[in-house]
């Protein structure tokens, strides 16, 4: 089942100096995409586009089979909650407990209030050690269990679609390991992962193809004949 579809899709962050220009890549369900580039503004512009984070100047952005429409943040929820964006930088709601923020996106993208987390939710909670800090603000916790709470958060969605920057350089051992093996369970339910990473064995085991960008173009089997992330 095909996910994602871009056609001459072109998108820009002024403020990194990053464009992607006609960009055709297609996402299937349970796929594994790596993505390798020579800047990493570059990797990152992808991402965020494919997050919907940042806009397209032109073309078209399809998910399962429909064209998104971005004249309106509201058409774009549906797609958001599909997909679960672990990025270098995410933060969370400064004023808010770890747990209110996690609450925070049931509520926001699933329109339901309950009074708990979920069991499902809990445990992932017990297993990161995060449980004894939910009632923190975020600001009290070491970049670590800040990373390990935008997992959470994300995994919250149930998503679809799942795209990850750099995991290894923001976890410890334990919760490294632990994080790949819930990317197992959701590999084996058929979630896409599209994922730039330096770790080789990360490359290994997660990644089914993958796409190089090249001057602002995306390509398929780039230059070098290797899967991992080189960047500047």
């Amino acid at each position: 089942m095909q996910l994602i579809k871009l056609v001459n899709y072109s998108v820009e962050s002024p403020l990194e100096g990053s464009c992607l220009r006609d960009v055709n890549f297609s996402l299937n369900r349970g796929e594994g995409v790596s993505v390798v580039a020579d800047v990493r503004h570059d990797v990152r512009l992808f991402m965020r586009g494919l997050a919907s984070l940042v806009y397209p100047a032109r073309g078209s952005f399809f998910f399962r089979g429909k064209e998104l429409d971005f004249s309106d943040y509201r058409n774009l929820l549906g797609y958001k909650q599909k997909v679960g964006y672990v990025a270098s930088d995410a933060s969370f709601i400064s004023n808010l407990s770890v747990q209110d923020n996690l609450m925070l996106t049931v509520n926001y993208f699933e329109n339901r209030f309950p009074m708990r987390l979920s069991d499902d939710i809990m445990k992932l909670c017990m297993q990161f050690g995060l449980d004894a800090r939910l009632d923190l603000r975020p600001s009290c916790l070491d970049p670590e269990k800040m990373r390990i709470s935008v997992i959470i958060r994300e995994i919250c969605k149930r998503p679809d679609i799942l795209l990850i920057e750099r995991p290894k350089e923001f976890l410890g051992t334990a919760s490294y390991d632990m994080f790949k093996s819930v990317l197992r369970s959701f590999v084996n339910k058929g979630v896409a992962l599209i994922f730039y990473t330096l770790d080789e064995d990360f490359f290994r085991e997660f990644s089914t193809r993958r796409i190089w960008i090249e001057d602002g173009k995306v390509v398929e089997n780039g230059k070098q004949d290797t899967g991992v992330a080189v960047c500047s």
